[in-house]
């Protein structure tokens, strides 16, 4: 997608942003359902329910609130993923440019200090749209969308309920993203005899 939007080498953090956007929007929108599921199966924990597992789990929840209703909250969801992946690609890329053109060498110190910048980046980006999601999975505020959601819990709360759970949001991606990079970079040099471009 960032090659399609931009096919020069000297690409734009536009470009990058946008390609992980449309990237993040289309995976989130297919996975939906099944991080739905997940989330009803964990707060059924102890109920009789619980013994339905996750297939029954999906199928109870388009029997209750039909198929279309695998998808309620979905918009943050979907917000979430596109932006979590444009976050992650374009911090990673621009990062890896900036200190590329300073002289630092392209390898594992390099993709390690991008790596965890990106995690910050994260973290900051898609942590309201995680309690935003929460809540109205919830029910916590029975509003009609998540986004009315998100108005009551800055209503009744403060920017800073946003920020919830920040610290343990960043140390889940920073394993993660030093991992991905990792892996994704050796795997290309390894395969095409070059780091990621």
């Amino acid at each position: 997608l960032r090659d399609a939007l931009q096919p020069d080498q000297q690409r734009s953090g536009l470009s990058m942003f946008t390609s992980g956007l449309l990237g993040g929007a289309l995976a989130y929108i297919i996975s939906s359902p099944f991080f739905a599921a997940s989330r009803v199966a964990q707060a059924e924990v102890g109920t009789p329910q619980q013994a339905s597992g996750s297939i029954g789990t999906l199928a109870r929840m388009a029997r209750t609130t039909g198929v279309l209703g695998l998808w309620r909250g979905s918009e943050i969801l979907v917000a979430r993923g596109a932006l979590l992946s444009a976050t992650q690609l374009a911090t990673y890329d621009l990062c890896k440019g900036w200190l590329r053109s300073l002289g630092l060498e392209d390898g594992p110190t390099l993709h390690s200090v991008c790596a965890f910048a990106t995690s910050l980046s994260v973290a900051t980006a898609i942590c309201p749209l995680d309690i935003t999601y929460t809540a109205h999975l919830a029910g916590k505020h029975s509003h009609a969308s998540a986004w009315s959601c998100a108005l009551a819990l800055l209503r009744d709360n403060g920017p800073g309920i946003f920020l919830r759970g920040w610290t343990p949001l960043w140390a889940r991606f920073v394993p993660s993203g030093l991992l991905t990079f990792h892996i994704y970079e050796q795997s290309r040099r390894l395969l095409g005899g070059r780091y990621l471009e």
